[in-house]
């Protein structure tokens, strides 16, 4: 709403907000990544709470977690990749992170006892966490738009180089929206312990971006050389080590099991960013210079 407010104020050049119109195959488009993220974050809750009842998992990092935990970040950064920079930008950007945890809500809502107030609390709190992974995914993309000056852009459109950028205004936005939305969570949610739920959100970050993203990067490039390829399967299977002894120096389990458990949780990251990079292929968006 405050980004909107933004764009629609008085003095506001009525041709920032025409960017829709003239990105008409682009906007379908996200609209259809968009549905078809919020479908797989409704089909994973069902799954793994067919397989496992939300009281056990509520506040475990399960692979159907992680599975959801990358489709929010793949949402934020392409979000912020895709559509041309501006404030508009922004708001839609803004719209799909709460549109996602929303999809995460409101799928289990229907699955889990209404009555267990606990259960209800968390699974709010996972939907707004949902929210706040996607608002990091993008200003994580605005910076790649910035520095690197790439973006996803749809293949058959000519290379306008006049195309529009975003701005550190945009960045410091999102970074005011992601800083009180950490507030407001610590402030008015205590599922478990409040100390713990700022270093739950920010941990899901930490672990999700770099787990996710090197795929959807990878599917979405023109040509996957070997190298490359070499290159994230390397990347991924060194973090999944350093995951797994991390907790296995943590938790004292049985090295095999916590091992196998980091296979399962980078496998789920890995498939959810290869799922949504291959959806951005057959959509045809591919990475282009700014």
């Amino acid at each position: 709403m405050l980004a909107n407010l933004r764009v629609f104020r008085t003095g506001m050049p009525v041709v920032a907000a025409g960017d829709l119109s003239r990105a008409a195959s682009t906007q379908w488009r996200l609209a259809v990544l968009l549905v078809a993220n919020m479908v797989m974050v409704a089909a994973a809750f069902s799954v793994e709470n067919a397989l496992m009842p939300w009281r056990i998992r509520m506040d475990a990092t399960t692979p159907g977690w992680c599975f959801v935990l990358a489709e929010a970040s793949a949402v934020g950064v392409v979000s912020a990749l895709v559509i041309e920079g501006g404030w508009l930008a922004v708001a839609e950007s803004l719209l799909f992170a709460t549109l996602l945890g929303y999809a995460y809500f409101l799928a289990g809502a229907a699955l889990i006892d209404p009555r267990r107030g606990l259960q209800l609390a968390h699974l709010v709190f996972r939907g707004v966490e949902l929210g706040m992974v996607c608002v990091a995914g993008m200003m994580l993309g605005v910076v790649v738009r910035l520095i690197f000056r790439r973006r996803l852009s749809f293949v058959c459109r000519p290379d306008h180089r006049t195309v529009a950028q975003y701005q550190l205004g945009e960045l410091m936005f999102l970074v005011v929206v992601f800083a009180l939305g950490l507030g407001l969570i610590n402030l008015f949610f205590d599922h478990f312990d409040r100390e713990t739920q700022l270093a739950e959100i920010l941990l899901a970050i930490v672990r999700a971006f770099p787990a996710a993203l090197p795929w959807l990067w990878g599917v979405a490039r023109p040509k996957l050389t070997l190298l490359d390829l070499a290159v994230i399967v390397g990347g991924t299977v060194f973090l999944m080590i350093l995951k797994a002894v991390i907790s296995y120096s943590i938790s004292g389990d049985a090295f095999a099991d916590v091992l196998l458990l980091a296979g399962q949780r980078a496998a789920a990251y890995a498939t959810s960013a290869t799922i949504n990079g291959m959806l951005l292929r057959s959509l045809g968006f591919r990475w282009r210079a700014v």
